[in-house]
């Protein structure tokens, strides 16, 4: 039926942004603020040094945050403000549309963290991706 989505096929790997643009623990809030505006985007991953994940850090987390500390602090010092991994809502890049529709749906999240099976960030995919996948079924059927 034309306009209803079925993307059967369709795996998270198809639709992620990869690779991922990402924060490190060097990085000062003033230089993430910086980075997710001239990168166009509203969160990114917090990766130690080893590229071990630690948190997401959102807009919101950015302006929190930067009210509470100065804007030269290190990341490193405010992970403990910062969503923990075990909060995080993450996929693996063989998961289904469906099943990540459905995280979008029952999280209302902005994006979803692809990772590998030993937990590091790989990919990302926001709503928009989302949306933008829906468009391309449609527009194909």
């Amino acid at each position: 039926m034309k306009g209803k989505v079925s993307i059967h096929k369709t795996t998270v790997k198809d639709i992620m942004t990869s690779p991922v643009s990402s924060l490190n623990t060097v990085m000062t809030i003033k230089e993430a603020i910086t980075f997710l505006i001239e990168n166009k985007i509203s969160g990114a991953p917090l990766l130690r040094q080893d590229g071990e994940l630690l948190s997401i850090i959102s807009e919101m987390d950015l302006m929190r945050i930067g009210v509470l500390e100065n804007v030269d602090t290190k990341l490193a010092l405010c992970v403990e403000k910062l969503p923990k991994t075990t909060k995080l809502i993450t996929i693996t890049k063989d998961k289904s549309f469906a099943e990540l529709f459905k995280l979008f749906l029952e999280n209302q999240i902005r994006r979803v963290l692809v990772i590998d099976n030993r937990k590091r960030p790989i990919g990302i995919v926001a709503r928009r991706d989302i949306l933008k996948a829906y468009l391309t079924h449609v527009e194909n059927e």
